[in-house]
């Protein structure tokens, strides 16, 4: 687990340099001002002064707040691919 501020430093200090994100399908479910999106995203960047790629399946749960989708929590897990 890893808190929003810690993962905003993270970037912000540079160790962490994302070059792509490749989004795989997506599956969204709604329930009213709920929503649970899973599917698979391709990244590659610069970790700690190392190039990688992987993919990571995901699900995300979103709320509708204020007229707007905001982000509760993400669990993310590498995988083979799409």
């Amino acid at each position: 687990m890893q808190s929003r501020a810690a993962d905003i430093a993270m970037f912000a200090s540079g160790r962490i340099k994302p070059k792509f994100i490749d989004h795989g399908p997506l599956d969204i479910t709604t329930y009213d001002n709920k929503a649970v999106v899973t599917g698979v995203d391709h990244l590659g960047g610069t970790a700690y002064g190392h190039y990688s790629e992987m993919y990571l399946r995901f699900t995300d749960v979103w709320v509708r707040r204020d007229g707007r989708w905001q982000l509760v929590t993400q669990q993310a897990t590498a995988t083979a691919g799409f």
